[in-house]
């Protein structure tokens, strides 16, 4: 009886322990990460673009591929756009770098550098 009763109470430790442990994610956001860039070259399929000066990204690459399936329908994007790109704050650090979970790119000025 005795060791049934041990059983028992290591059982139920264990499974408070484990429960404990799950955790979760409902209801808490992603964090986002906002870079401003300039747009360097343009294709069909994607672009590259420079972060500005003084920005974090520039601290794993100086270019960066973000593909054309992110831009809104019916966007003309052109060498020299100033862009802001919302993403997961993850790089993939190849080069030219990628940045993670992209969420929202918006054409801040057409053709001009700031």
């Amino acid at each position: 009886m005795k060791k049934i009763n041990k059983l028992i109470a290591i059982l139920l430790v264990a499974v408070c322990v484990l429960s404990g442990c799950a955790g979760s994610n409902t209801g808490k956001q992603e964090e986002t990460v906002t870079m401003r860039a300039t747009v360097t070259s343009f294709e069909k399929a994607g672009f590259l673009v420079t972060p500005k000066d003084g920005s974090e990204e520039l601290k794993s690459s100086d270019s960066f591929y973000i593909s054309s399936q992110y831009l809104p329908e019916d966007t003309e994007l052109q060498v020299g756009d100033q862009v802001e790109i919302t993403y997961s704050g993850y790089i993939k650090e190849i080069y030219p770098a990628l940045l993670e979970k992209i969420t929202e790119v918006k054409i801040l000025e057409s053709g001009t550098e700031e």
